[in-house]
């Protein structure tokens, strides 16, 4: 008989680590770095929305300087948020 361990987590829906400890999970507050193509994001606030595991890249909503964009970035491009980003993405949001 075979004992394993009760399964905690569902591989396909997690990243495979690259380097973090721990990966990104939903509902936190990261910011993007180093992107060549877009540089402008580059520093912006962003909120996790999952992971796509199809393209090994976070599932984002970036607060862009063209507005709130969502999108897919690698993991190297995103760093943990100092703070509480809450405050530079929430006015984006509010009606007028």
């Amino acid at each position: 008989m075979v004992l394993t361990a009760p399964r905690l987590w569902n591989l396909a829906q997690q990243p495979v680590l690259t380097g973090r400890l721990v990966p990104f999970a939903k509902g936190n507050f990261v910011v993007v770095q180093g992107l060549t193509k877009l540089p402008e994001w580059n520093g912006c606030p962003a909120v996790v929305q999952g992971w796509d595991a199809t393209t090994g890249r976070y599932d984002i909503v970036v607060t862009s300087p063209s507005g709130i964009v969502q999108a897919k970035i690698k993991e190297d491009n995103l760093r943990q948020s100092q703070g509480n980003s809450r405050q530079q993405i929430q006015p984006q949001f509010q009606y007028q």
